[in-house]
């Protein structure tokens, strides 16, 4: 590998991004040029230093603040913020919950007679205890149903 191609790829080396022949290869080179080995040397020492300096240092003092609030228990406890998630969630259970409650109240009421089962049931009892004049019946009657409960009290 030559000198050009090897400081093009010193940067990505040092990192630890190349794939691994092309690592290889800027190694061997490095190992064999001492040129840029000592350029590979600089970009790592340069980056160490760098990452050194970009650190902020702490206002004098700080450490004793701190230390002073901790000690003192003045140190405010954030208040809890309000979480639209949270409520959101809450609102779908309450829904569900009355959905539901809904469902198994309706699900668990008596299916009501149907009206033709009323009305063959009210010509029966109409007929069979009736004070109505002889042959007169209940509109709407069908006096040839009778429910299977009252089979066996058919007038003669």
């Amino acid at each position: 590998m030559r000198c050009g191609k090897a400081r093009k790829m010193l940067l990505e080396y040092t990192d630890s991004r190349l794939p691994r022949p092309q690592s290889r290869a800027v190694g061997e080179h490095l190992g064999a040029c001492p040129e840029c080995a000592l350029a590979a040397e600089d970009l790592v020492q340069a980056r160490r230093l760098s990452s050194l300096a970009l650190r902020p240092e702490p206002r004098p003092g700080l450490t004793a603040r701190v230390m002073a609030r901790i000690e003192s228990g003045s140190v405010a406890v954030p208040s809890r913020r309000f979480s639209w998630r949270f409520a959101l969630s809450a609102a779908g259970v309450v829904a569900m919950l009355i959905v539901g409650g809904l469902i198994g109240y309706f699900h668990s009421q008596p299916a009501a007679p149907s009206r033709n089962d009323l009305a063959a049931f009210a010509g029966f009892c109409v007929s069979n205890h009736s004070a109505l004049p002889e042959g007169e019946a209940l509109v709407g009657a069908d006096e040839s149903f009778m429910p299977a409960a009252y089979e066996d009290q058919r007038a003669p």
